[in-house]
């Protein structure tokens, strides 16, 4: 299905975040790598969410309605992940935080105007340097960064993984909190009947507020 990314330079971000950097990384070169982690953006799934359920309807005439129905009810739950994340920006007291974590969240970052750094690569396979983990660690002591941000995706039983806990070894940092990019799921979120929307809004949003003093 085609689908066209749509230009931010209109989104309203915090001028704080506006010039920030990722680093380069071994999954492509520089600014030619493309992100491919367009769902975590609320009004980029929205759009994609559009698509789909046109070509649906286009596949399948005799059910064309339903399909968008459903498409347009799930937007519009995407359009509330969208409103929770701009009312968490607009009262974030801090515009940076750490992600020990693969660094999935950019469209998220362009959109909202906060930065995630993460010492990590696009790739969950990617490898930190003893440097790039050094410059964590001084980010986390330079902005006083209470809570440190991990996938639990990427980690054997949800809890911290190797990386966050030395980041919270090595500073004053005091807590982790959990942040998924929407690769997979767990059979703790099947039970609860978690989709995407509700990892937004049960897991990511809060650990969200808690990261970026937004409380």
């Amino acid at each position: 299905l085609a689908w066209e990314e749509h230009d931010h330079d209109d989104e309203e971000n915090h001028e704080e975040g506006d010039d920030h950097d990722h680093q380069e990384d071994d999954d492509g070169p520089g600014d030619e790598f493309q992100d491919p982690h367009v769902w975590i953006d609320p009004i980029l799934a929205g759009e994609m969410v559009e698509v789909l359920g046109n070509k649906l309807a286009e596949l399948d005439p005799d059910n064309a309605d339903q399909y968008r129905e459903n498409a347009s009810a799930y937007v519009d739950r995407l359009d509330d992940v969208d409103q929770q994340l701009r009312e968490l920006s607009d009262a974030a007291r801090v515009d940076v935080g750490i992600f020990a974590g693969h660094d999935s969240f950019r469209y998220v970052e362009d959109r909202y105007g906060f930065e995630l750094h993460s010492p990590q690569g696009v790739s969950p396979s990617a490898e930190p340097s003893p440097d790039d983990i050094a410059e964590t660690i001084d980010l986390v002591e330079d902005n006083d960064i209470d809570t440190i941000l991990y996938d639990p995706l990427e980690t054997d039983g949800g809890g911290p993984p190797p990386l966050a806990e030395r980041i919270l070894d090595s500073t004053d940092a005091a807590e982790a909190r959990p942040l998924s990019s929407g690769d997979g799921t767990t059979a703790e979120w099947n039970d609860e009947g978690w989709g995407w929307i509700e990892q937004m809004t049960e897991l990511n949003i809060p650990s969200l507020r808690a990261a970026l003093d937004a409380e």
